[in-house]
């Protein structure tokens, strides 16, 4: 099931998968190459266009802003568990991550 985009700041979160047609994006035929992300990246807080890191299938996330419009485009600021904090696509984290439940 897909994220809520009424994510709290705090919560946790796992990728789960890294499809690259995600929600809000795609459609029409895709070569088999570009179904795929190779990570869901994280990008710069002071601009989102450059490149941090990436987070890979069963690395964990904390939300630490919910999903805004930030240059008319959707992202959500995470921490990874290094504690790096940057910028992600809202549809990419939505499509490929779960909420962890509290233990």
């Amino acid at each position: 099931m897909a994220l809520n985009k009424n994510i709290l700041p705090g919560t946790r979160i796992r990728v789960k998968s890294l499809k690259a047609i995600t929600s809000g994006i795609g459609g029409g035929p895709v070569a088999p190459s570009l179904r795929t992300l190779d990570c869901i990246t994280i990008r710069n807080v002071d601009d989102p266009w450059i490149e941090v890191a990436g987070a890979y299938i069963g690395d964990t996330l904390t939300v630490i802003n919910a999903p805004r419009r930030v240059r008319r485009v959707n992202y959500c600021r995470v921490e990874t568990d290094s504690g790096l904090q940057g910028e992600v696509f809202w549809t990419e984290l939505r499509s490929n991550c779960e909420e962890i439940a509290n233990d």
